[in-house]
């Protein structure tokens, strides 16, 4: 059976966008005009504080039927609320600083003629929604324009990924700079022709065979505690391919251990089904 869906005409919307302004402690009523279209709200009129125009769009917000609210309230700040922008802008720096939600060295503000902008990078959106929350809050602000994108915290093995396709990434480009901040200084490397050579040994024997290499291409990369067990089919100069497995064990963000077991080259030796007679 289908229910019946209330539609709300735009006068009793207009009533109780109204009787919530009313009953909102930061903004006065007669302040506010209020028009209503098609379930979307426009308010007008003027206010002497941020915290008060963003406090009515939020009352708006509350009520049932509301599509959209179209914020035109004009910020007038009294005489004894002005402030300069280099004012406004070292108290946003302190409030970011004191509020325990927000990374501040993450969180930037720049001010111009009252306008606070914020841009950086967080893991989580609270953590966005609460630097805006605590400028709007700063006396003699006239708005906010929150540019803080959001990076999501990584997981124990994606950083784990990321930080062994990011070690591959730089023996293609023959990035020594890029690599060596991923190693670690008890690093130690083991292949066939290698029995775990340390970090300094690794990059004078085996670094410079990073000069034939074109790039690869992973097959398997698969997170295991503290391991990446890669396959990859591996492109030299001269058009030779190759396809090898390696497990890197990690700790602490660097790579601590490298094993290489050589496979095969491509396309193999040995015709399908077939094999290869050895002696």
């Amino acid at each position: 059976m289908a229910t019946a869906t209330l539609t709300r005409t735009d006068e009793q919307v207009q009533t109780d966008v109204l009787a919530e302004l009313k009953w909102n402690a930061q903004v006065q009523p007669n302040e506010i005009g209020v028009a209503v279209k098609n379930g979307v709200v426009t308010l007008t009129g003027w206010v002497d504080s941020y915290l008060k125009k963003w406090s009515a769009e939020e009352a708006a917000h509350r009520v049932n039927g509301v599509k959209a609210v179209a914020n035109d309230i004009e910020v007038r700040l009294p005489n004894s609320s002005e402030r300069t922008d280099a004012d406004i802008a070292l108290a946003a720096v302190r409030a970011l600083e004191w509020d325990a939600g927000v990374p501040s060295d993450k969180v930037k503000a720049t001010v111009s003629k009252g306008w606070v902008t914020l841009r950086g990078e967080v893991e989580w959106q609270y953590q966005k929604l609460d630097a805006e929350q605590v400028i709007r809050r700063l006396m003699g602000i006239k708005g906010v324009t929150n540019l803080v994108t959001v990076k999501p915290c990584l997981t124990h093995d994606e950083r784990n990924v990321a930080i062994v396709r990011a070690s591959y990434e730089a023996y293609v480009s023959k990035n020594r700079s890029a690599l060596e901040p991923l190693i670690a200084d008890d690093f130690h490397f083991t292949s066939p022709l290698d029995n775990r050579i340390d970090r300094v040994t690794y990059f004078t024997h085996c670094w410079p065979n990073s000069e034939q290499i074109e790039g690869f291409e992973f097959i398997h990369l698969l997170p295991h505690g503290d391991r990446v067990f890669v396959t990859y089919e591996g492109r030299a100069v001269g058009g030779r391919r190759f396809r090898n497995t390696e497990i890197l064990t990690l700790r602490g963000g660097q790579i601590i251990e490298a094993e290489v077991y050589f496979g095969w080259s491509i396309p193999h030796e040995a015709k399908p089904g077939d094999f290869i007679q050895k002696g």
